[in-house]
């Protein structure tokens, strides 16, 4: 008990550590303010989506759209971003953010919020490969894990936030309001990062091509066996909120949209207090739990379909959805400094890739039948994967730290 008590007082003193990094303090403070707009705008333009369209795969296009030039970014555009002071770098993608969303509440409509959406993601993109060259620039080893845990629960809570407050203010106040509040969010944003202490900064030894950084996770052998398992695992990221307008009565939309990234939150915080994610087995272990409840939450749509039903069931899978903490953890210690901008900006890009794939896939199959088939479906290709990973590292009896 005395042995419990001093390991939960050594988490909670790395987490307090963690915020007093200058570096880390001012990133997940910008992260706050920025993210908490950002839900804001994309469920802006999800609703607009949806209300011209008449369906969730209008729901499911703007996902996809925002993955459209995530691989452009992380093939050639963030690259450039090595000669660049990273605070200079990371306030200017937040300033194009307000640019890109500001358009949109000039002219609200499809076109113009999927064309937002895919800028939104190219910037996106090649601001998580600044902010994890960063990360590994100027915070130490230790405190890597804790920060991205509370990287993870913030971004969790301003999901939550932000799809809430998105489509309360959308559907009270009308979009334009909820896009200029993201404006709003990614300018103040931007002046805090413009605050973030120089530090030195690593650049790469040559301009890398374009398919660089897949050969760099290819040839890394922990980067190599996390990612086709985490790439997908993302497919399911995106379930719960693009089949919410589906699965349950208006009323219930904006709690069925928040559940996940609620239950999230919770997995994140207690998932980064403890040493599941240190391993690739325990990443595993995780992606074949978040199969687990896909497939139980198709199960329970059936038999119980309802908006308190699909509540709990978005929930459980944002606690379930914990693994790519480990993923991220695992990249930013593997990356070789001189292309950790392409390596991480690679990542992100294919993630987006199959988010946008998996928003589109759900999108279809709830259509073309029903919400929990998609939810069955996406589980099951979840679960079938990780069950083999999974197998395959402990046949091989070979410990794997993350």
């Amino acid at each position: 008990m005395v042995e419990v008590t001093a390991d939960r007082g050594r988490q909670g003193s790395r987490y307090g550590a963690a915020l007093r990094s200058p570096v880390a303090a001012r990133l997940l403070t910008a992260q706050s303010i920025n993210e908490l707009g950002d839900f804001i705008g994309i469920t802006a333009l999800v609703l607009l989506a949806y209300a011209h369209t008449g369906s969730v795969l209008g729901a499911g296009a703007v996902y996809a759209a925002n993955a459209l030039l995530k691989v452009a970014t992380a093939s050639w555009g963030a690259t450039f971003l090595d000669g660049v002071p990273r605070r200079v770098a990371l306030a200017g993608l937040a300033l194009a953010g307000a640019l890109v969303m500001g358009s949109v509440a000039l002219f609200p409509n499809f076109a113009v919020a999927l064309l937002a959406a895919a800028l939104l993601g190219g910037c996106r993109t090649a601001f998580v490969g600044v902010e994890a060259a960063l990360l590994g620039e100027a915070v130490s080893g230790e405190l890597r894990g804790p920060v991205l845990a509370l990287n993870g629960t913030i971004n969790q809570i301003a999901q939550v936030a932000g799809i809430v407050g998105g489509a309360a203010v959308t559907l009270t106040l009308g979009v334009r309001t909820a896009l200029l509040i993201d404006v709003v969010t990614f300018v103040v944003a931007a002046l805090v990062l413009l605050t973030l202490p120089r530090t030195p900064q690593r650049k790469a030894t040559a301009r890398p091509r374009p398919l660089d950084g897949v050969r760099a996770v290819l040839a890394q052998p922990t980067l190599r066996t996390l990612a086709p398992v985490a790439w997908m695992c993302m497919v399911a990221s995106l379930l719960p909120e693009t089949l919410a307008a589906d699965a349950v009565s208006e009323a219930w939309v904006p709690a069925a949209m928040a559940a996940s990234p609620l239950g999230g939150s919770v997995g994140y915080l207690l998932a980064g207090r403890t040493t599941l994610l240190d391993s690739v087995p325990g990443i595993f272990r995780a992606q074949v739990t978040l199969g687990a409840v896909l497939v139980a939450g198709a199960m329970a749509g059936w038999l119980a379909p309802s908006g308190p039903t699909f509540v709990v069931v978005n929930f459980c899978v944002g606690v379930a959805a914990v693994a790519m903490l480990g993923v991220r953890g695992a990249f930013i210690q593997h990356s070789p400094p001189e292309q950790a901008v392409q390596i991480n900006s690679t990542m992100v890009a294919s993630v987006g890739v199959l988010e946008g794939a998996g928003a589109v896939l759900a999108g279809g199959v709830a259509a073309a039948v029903s919400v929990p088939v998609a939810y069955l479906l996406i589980g099951c290709l979840v679960l079938a994967m990780s069950l083999s990973a999974l197998r395959g590292i402990q046949a091989s009896g070979v410990p794997q730290p993350a």
